[in-house]
């Protein structure tokens, strides 16, 4: 599904969801530290997900649904005409990733539409070419991103059973398959590598909600650092390695900063702006990304100032649940 879906839960039964209307209608938008917003391109609108730049910063890939079909798309960030990077060949393409070299973008995909699941795929980025299978995996792949520096493809896999969620890494051209990285009986989402290549932040739940984590890429199992401390997810290094950005449990984007020497340690965290306005495809997915002077984020946004859908309450959801299934 590429769009929010927001609800929650009370202890006597109440739903609360909120609706989304916005479809098609979004557009990029570029929003500073202290949540002030410009346009990337205002006559840019499409049904937008998973915006990554390249580490240049020069070039945007992005996620565009039309009808049954998501395709990766490419466009300059100075300016000019998106194109189209992925073909008809698989209905789902998804979660685009920058290889360090800016040379590739690998993806999700998958013949079938619905779920941002499937094995990675990579593309020259100018479009020259077909597309190469990167990794085939018998667990569904959520998300991927590379590691600088090393070649390295980190996955994260989804399933419904224990172990939900694990990180694991590949090396295209040597492994056999991927190997287990991160790989707790809770949930790992959202993998994200410092700019060094040596630290790797991650959301996970195992103390019963989700949380974000740094560990050491290179032994994730020998230590690990809390970050956040009242809920986060979807982390991203900043470019200059020190500073760890996250949504918290209350769609804020807040800023810690870090320090790797002599050891690992958290000197602050702040919130910088509220992104309830923005749209969050997921807990697991991160849908923004940041500029190379780390000054701005580029975020999606429903198009012609429209704000958020409608919240809809449901009393006793359950009981009505059990009188459906039961019929």
């Amino acid at each position: 599904i590429v769009g929010p879906i927001d609800f929650a839960i009370s202890a006597s039964g109440t739903l609360t969801y909120s609706t989304e209307d916005a479809g098609p209608r979004r557009e990029l938008t570029w929003v500073t530290r202290s949540g002030a917003r410009a346009p990337f391109d205002p006559t840019w609108k499409g049904e937008f997900a998973s915006p990554t730049l390249s580490a240049d910063g020069s070039r945007v890939a992005v996620v565009v649904r039309a009808a049954a079909q998501t395709d990766i798309w490419i466009k300059p960030v100075s300016g000019g005409i998106p194109t189209r990077l992925t073909g008809q060949q698989r209905l789902n393409n998804s979660e685009p990733a920058w290889s360090p070299d800016g040379r590739w973008v690998s993806f999700l995909a998958s013949p079938g539409a619905g779920a941002n699941t499937g094995d990675v795929w990579r593309m020259r980025a100018d479009g020259i070419g077909n597309a190469e299978r990167v990794l085939q995996s018998r667990r569904p792949l959520s998300e991927q991103v590379w590691v600088p520096g090393d070649n390295a493809l980190l996955v994260r896999t989804t399933t419904a059973t224990a172990g939900a969620g694990d990180i694991l890494r590949f090396h295209p051209g040597i492994d056999s398959g991927a190997a287990p990285l991160v790989a707790a009986p809770g949930a790992e989402y959202s993998p994200a590598v410092s700019p060094n290549g040596k630290w790797l932040a991650y959301a996970s739940n195992e103390s019963g909600r989700f949380e974000v984590y740094v560990s050491p890429l290179a032994a994730p199992g020998s230590a690990k650092w809390p970050i956040s401390t009242t809920g986060g997810m979807t982390p991203r290094w900043s470019h200059r390695g020190d500073e760890l950005f996250y949504l918290d449990l209350r769609s804020n984007m807040v800023a810690a900063q870090v320090t790797t020497a002599p050891s690992f340690a958290v000197q602050s965290s702040r919130v910088l702006f509220n992104a309830s306005d923005f749209i969050q495809t997921s807990i697991s997915r991160r849908n923004y990304d940041v500029s190379g002077d780390d000054q701005r984020f580029l975020m999606v946004q429903r198009a012609d100032g429209v704000k958020r859908g409608q919240v809809v309450v449901v009393e006793h959801w359950e009981d009505e649940i059990r009188r459906k299934t039961q019929q």
